[in-house]
This record gives C-alpha cells, structure tokens and sequence, in this order.
C-alpha cells in the first residue's frame, strides 16, 4: 500500500501518517505472524521499552534483553517489532498535523493488533507525548538560532578609480544565540533580490499554513 485517501470533512485528500510510502521497518513487521497474536501485558512491555527509548535517546541492552525474556518472540523478531514501533512514533512527530482519529484509522488499515493500538494512542497523544518531545528536541543536532539583526548604510562618496561614486551599501550584523556574530556587505541590487526571495518564501508559508488548516478541519 501507497497511499491512502480519505474523503471525509468535504471530500480532500488525506495522506496517511507515515506519508507515501509504507516505510521498510512496518513492512517487515507485517510479515511476524506472532507479533499479531501478542497479548496486551507483553506490547505493554515491549511499548513501554520504546517509551524509555525515545525519552532518553538511548538503546538499552540490558532493558532489551529484559523484553526479549518476557514476550513469546524470538530475539530478532522483538527487534523487528521495536523497530516498527520506534518508526510509527517518529512518522507522527514529523507529522505535527495528524489527529488521533486519522492515525487510530491508518493503523488499523495497516492490520495493526488491535492490543497495540490502544497503547500506541495513549503514549503518542496522551500526557507523556510532551515528555518525548521535549527529549526529541534536546537531542536534535541543529544549527545555531538567529538572535537579531543590526544593520546601517554606508555610501561610498569617492574611491581611486572614480572622483565621487555616491554608492549606498548595506552593511550587515547577524547575531547569533551561541554568542557569534557574523558581518556581511549587501549591495543595493543583492538587497531587493533578498527582499524578493523573503517575500516569495513567507508568501509559500502562508499558503502552506492554509493548506494545513483545511486538513486539520478535514
């Protein structure tokens, strides 16, 4: 499966949570027959290992080791269903669109136990979904933050190849939140390119953001 559409809320589209295409770590989940006959007390377990994973951003052998005592899997297969798990809740984070009724409904069109759905809800909407984001954040690896912006402009009256030249420049300080700043020159011509391309892009975003909406009220 590709893609799915749903019509409801006026008839648009709705692509499925995790996005085109059924990501590699889902399909081969699909293929543990096991998996689907698992009882509610061991996707506890197994749910509640992918938990602590994504609070603390660290995989835990000893913790694993643990799951793969109390679930009726081999190894590989526990590893081929925490995997699956970890993917489903990283496809939601990237999608800060998606209601739970949407991705209740994608996952029961993906065949998901009906034991694993109810806990998937819980962990991903419920009250610790402010907990993992805050460590998803944390420990995302990002470019320093723009702080603020000081500007002036110079013109050049004269220089040795031209008796008075009267250019206007624009002299540029970008402040940064690690402390760095960096200074750039701007001509007048650079400057109502840049002035174009950032109307162009807040114009794109706006449109963006209206799409959003009409999804979210679908």
């Amino acid at each position: 499966m590709k893609r799915q559409i749903s019509m409801a809320g006026g008839g648009l589209e709705r692509t499925p949570f995790y996005g085109f295409q059924v990501p590699p770590e889902i399909k081969s989940f699909s293929k543990i027959k096991k998996a689907f006959n698992l009882e509610k007390n061991s996707w506890k377990n197994i749910l509640n290992f992918v938990n602590q994973y994504l609070v603390e951003q660290n995989f835990s052998n000893d913790r694993f080791e643990e799951v793969v005592a109390g679930v009726p899997l081999t190894e590989e297969e526990t590893k081929g269903v925490v995997a699956a798990m970890i993917t489903v809740a990283r496809c939601v984070f990237r999608n800060p669109i998606i209601r739970q009724e949407h991705f209740q409904e994608d996952l029961q069109n993906l065949k998901f136990p009906e034991a694993s759905i109810g806990i998937l809800l819980k962990m991903l909407f419920g009250a610790n979904r402010a907990v993992i984001d805050a460590s998803v954040v944390e420990s995302r690896v990002s470019l320093p933050r723009f702080l603020a912006l000081k500007w002036r402009v110079d013109v050049t009256i004269s220089n040795t190849l031209l008796q008075r030249a009267l250019t206007p420049t624009i002299l540029c300080e970008l402040l940064l939140r690690n402390g760095k700043s960096n200074l750039f020159e701007i001509s007048i011509e650079k400057f109502h390119e840049l002035r174009y391309n950032v109307a162009l892009v807040l114009k794109d975003m706006e449109e963006l953001e209206l799409q959003h909406r009409a999804l979210k009220i679908a």
